[in-house]
């Protein structure tokens, strides 16, 4: 995905190795602050992801019977 968006860039903007860097740093981050903020949320509310989870049941079962 981050060599997609790259080149989406490139295609309609100057791409510099300082503006490649940056998003480098900014994808690194986001992808290492999610697992904090979610582990946040199921402390304080524990039964969201039980909830999470059923919401994906559901949806795969649905897909799953739509593509067969």
């Amino acid at each position: 995905m981050f060599g997609n968006v790259l080149l989406w860039l490139e295609e309609h903007f100057v791409v510099s190795s300082r503006v490649t860097s940056l998003l480098a740093m900014a994808a690194g981050i986001g992808v290492n602050l999610a697992p904090l903020v979610v582990g946040q949320v199921i402390e304080k509310h524990p039964m969201v992801l039980i909830y999470l989870q059923v919401r994906e049941c559901i949806i795969e079962g649905f897909f799953k019977k739509v593509s067969i």
